[in-house]
């Protein structure tokens, strides 16, 4: 058991350094290659605990709630948060029914499977089985979540940075009561998605 920690205390020091450097976001192909490799592996690494690494699937009902509804509150919160601090504007531009659908899908298959099984899943299980109680987890998670955008802490887009820190307690929170990654995945989608439709020009 103490080999296994050390493998997988290893692949998440991997995942963090691949996944959040500040140059990855940058270069695309890279940036899902290695995001892919690792967190491949690494859930790989774990999945015959699933449970304790929030890998289960969750019920209808959950996914609605936690997902969807969630998902939806916490899009509309931070495309206010930007268009308030960051003088960012809603728009709907030409084709913007088209954004509102095909985006969040793009951001589920980008954002959400390379940050919410490493943040909600191995993060959290790894930390489970430490013996660290779930409210503490939600907090280092969340705030590590943070840390590790530090891309956005330049001018301009430290309301991105701001949300972010929100966020992570959203995404957390949606896996801690359902015990499942797919809800905050689906939040995730939702979030980056309906954002990026909504703030797509500055006032």
């Amino acid at each position: 058991m103490k080999r296994r920690d050390r493998k997988l205390e290893l692949f998440l020091l991997v995942l963090l350094v691949l996944r959040f450097s500040v140059f990855l976001p940058h270069v695309f192909w890279i940036y899902i290659i290695s995001t892919g490799i690792t967190t491949y592996f690494a859930i790989k690494l774990v999945w015959p605990e699933r449970i304790a690494f929030h890998l289960e699937i969750p019920s209808r009902s959950h996914l609605w709630i936690w997902g969807g509804a969630l998902g939806v509150a916490a899009a509309g919160a931070n495309i206010w948060i930007r268009w308030e601090f960051h003088g960012v504007a809603p728009v709907l531009d030409q084709g913007w029914y088209l954004q509102i659908i095909f985006l969040p899908i793009i951001q589920f298959f980008v954002a959400a499977t390379a940050e919410e099984p490493f943040f909600r899943g191995l993060l959290w299980g790894y930390l489970k089985r430490q013996g660290r109680p779930d409210w503490v987890i939600l907090v280092v998670q969340a705030l590590l979540f943070f840390v590790c955008h530090a891309y956005y802490a330049r001018p301009g887009l430290y309301a991105n940075w701001g949300s972010t820190l929100f966020m992570g307690f959203v995404f957390g929170i949606a896996a801690w009561k359902t015990r499942s990654i797919l809800p905050s995945m689906i939040a995730h989608a939702l979030v980056n998605g309906l954002t990026q439709a909504f703030t797509s020009s500055l006032k």
